[in-house]
């Protein structure tokens, strides 16, 4: 799930990549992340399947909520970088 969260911080960050696209990456990453899951017993896996798509439908669903904010201070802050960078290699 680390890795997910990683790669959706990322792409809040790339300019040019939309909120929607990079909640879309982040929700099938998640979704991938708790297929691979499993348990010694079928029911061990079912039960960690279960728990785990849960948590990840909770945590997208706050991402989807407040995610906004967030993505729009990081291409805030990438488009300066942009900016500053122009500027002085111009």
């Amino acid at each position: 799930m680390k890795e997910c969260c990683s790669e959706h911080d990322t792409c809040y960050e790339t300019c040019g990549k939309t909120l929607d696209s990079c909640d879309d990456a982040f929700g099938s990453c998640l979704n991938s992340t708790c297929e691979e899951l499993g348990g010694w017993f079928q029911w061990v896996g079912e039960v960690r399947q279960a728990a785990f798509k849960l948590n990840v439908n909770m945590l997208y669903n706050i991402v989807d909520t407040f995610g906004g904010l967030f993505y729009k201070i990081a291409q805030k802050k990438v488009t300066a970088r942009y900016n500053i960078h122009r500027v002085y290699t111009s």
